[in-house]
């Protein structure tokens, strides 16, 4: 696969994984039939998001395979995992409240993205969510320092959760991340996957796969 030049690809392993994070400022790009209908059963903000997130999906898997973007094989019915047809890939994404993350790669993927400065009760969220040794090693944190680490383990268990195609809840809780914040165990079944966790301008995001082929952290 050659290499191309995408406005707003972020991180790129050849042949392997794409990654792009995409401001919610740009307009709608084009969708299916299909994808407009289901768009209409939702709230007009679920709606947008769900219009604007396939919309450059279709987008850039069309710069990447040079298909028109509305002949891109994707099923993305709205909270289902999504679908890529004619073994064409995997592909992921996750929308924070200014941004979306799109992740494409040759083995199942999941991708999470938060804003660093989410306010949210990081102790509810580790004593209902977390499991016992992360709260053994999180009580010892306070203030932006917890909020901070938190948030960096969230995308991290959210981004394998959408790569096995799991729940929050009881997922959360089976998905043990190592100290290192490289390597997840999902408990029901011990397989393991490979993670990235990303910094970039006013984001954290996570990266799962289920292969060892993503050394981002030399790619930046």
């Amino acid at each position: 696969m050659n290499q191309i030049n995408l406005k707003y690809q972020l991180v790129r392993i050849p042949e392997k994984l794409y990654i792009w994070i995409i401001p919610k400022l740009l307009p709608l790009k084009s969708v299916s039939n299909e994808e407009i209908i289901a768009s209409q059963k939702l709230s007009l903000s679920r709606a947008k998001e769900f219009l604007y997130s396939r919309g450059y999906v279709r987008y850039f898997l069309s710069e990447l395979f040079l298909i028109d973007p509305l002949k891109i094989p994707l099923e993305a019915s709205n909270n289902k995992k999504p679908i890529l047809r004619g073994d064409l890939g995997y592909v992921s994404w996750s929308n924070c409240k200014d941004a979306l993350l799109i992740g494409w790669a040759t083995n199942p993927i999941g991708v999470d993205i938060e804003k660093k400065d989410r306010f949210f009760d990081a102790k509810q969220i580790i004593n209902r969510f977390f499991n016992n040794k992360e709260k053994e090693i999180y009580k010892k944190l306070d203030g932006e320092d917890l909020i901070s680490q938190t948030l960096k383990l969230w995308v991290l268990k959210e981004a394998t959760i959408k790569c096995i195609n799991g729940r929050l809840i009881p997922d959360l809780g089976n998905i043990i991340i190592k100290k290192n914040l490289k390597k997840a165990l999902y408990k029901p079944n011990q397989s393991e996957f490979n993670l990235s966790l990303k910094e970039y301008e006013k984001w954290f995001f996570g990266i799962a796969i289920k292969e060892n082929l993503i050394e981002l952290n030399k790619n930046d």
